[in-house]
């Protein structure tokens, strides 16, 4: 009898313990993804023509976002930091930034580097010094977006 109420006592024991224990559930964070800018960039090199110039091939170019942006409930009141993307200008004028979007908008400011310019201005001809500037052009980015975006110095 004494063996019986102890293999029962046993298995209630055994049954609380089973039932009670959970699994722990693994935190998983959403995957970030990304989004593409690409574009055309151009400046006025060529005074003597109607029709812009590409701009010259190495000129950086940087995206900026606020982390807060790339965050899905960012923390009111925290210092989140920017995070800058960078690519260069290559052939023909094309730029290219894969950059990470978050959810659901990322707001990116785009801006180059100055550069200075041999630019010809009259067919004789004429060269002047010109320096050209990029002011910060704003693209909004969702996941997965391909945006295409022009600028001009």
């Amino acid at each position: 009898m004494k063996k019986v109420l102890f293999a029962i006592v046993v298995l209630v024991s055994l049954s609380f313990v089973f039932t009670s224990c959970e699994k722990e559930e693994e935190y998983t964070a959403p995957a970030m993804t990304t989004a593409t800018i690409t574009g055309v960039v151009e400046a006025e090199l060529d005074f003597t023509n109607a029709v812009s110039e590409f701009a010259p091939v190495g000129t950086k170019l940087y995206a900026r976002v606020n982390a807060a942006d790339l965050v899905e409930n960012p923390i009111a009141g925290y210092p989140y930091e920017d995070i800058i993307f960078t690519t260069t200008v290559g052939a023909s004028g094309v730029y290219s930034f894969t950059v990470s979007a978050g959810v659901p908008v990322a707001n990116y400011t785009i801006y180059g580097d100055d550069f200075s310019y041999n630019a010809l201005v009259t067919a004789a001809p004429t060269y002047m010094q010109l320096y050209y500037s990029l002011g910060g052009t704003v693209v909004s980015a969702t996941r997965g977006q391909k945006i295409l975006v022009d600028l001009s110095y």
